[in-house]
């Protein structure tokens, strides 16, 4: 494999990341009940309800909002130092 097919599939695989971030944030901003007010019988498979029952409602909110920003934040640096990289 060639290093630009190498550099197409890192950008691929990190954008995901970049668009789970993307949902985290927009989920929360808009109350997506997944999100938000998971089940409590989940608790053990789901991280949202585990979450929830340590934290609390607001805490959740913080949670979510924190680990989106944290996806795209990660993700966006991953892809800049890839290409970066390629370029050299």
């Amino acid at each position: 494999m060639s290093n630009y097919a190498f550099l197409i599939l890192g950008v691929l695989f990190l954008g995901s990341f970049f668009v789970i971030g993307i949902f985290y944030i927009v989920g929360t901003w808009k109350r997506w009940s997944c999100l938000i007010n998971p089940p409590k019988k989940l608790k053990f498979v789901y991280s949202q309800s585990f979450v929830k029952s340590i934290l609390g409602s607001n805490g959740l909110i913080i949670f979510n909002y924190s680990i989106g920003l944290s996806f795209i934040i990660l993700s966006a640096l991953g892809i800049y130092n890839g290409v970066i990289d390629f370029l050299r």
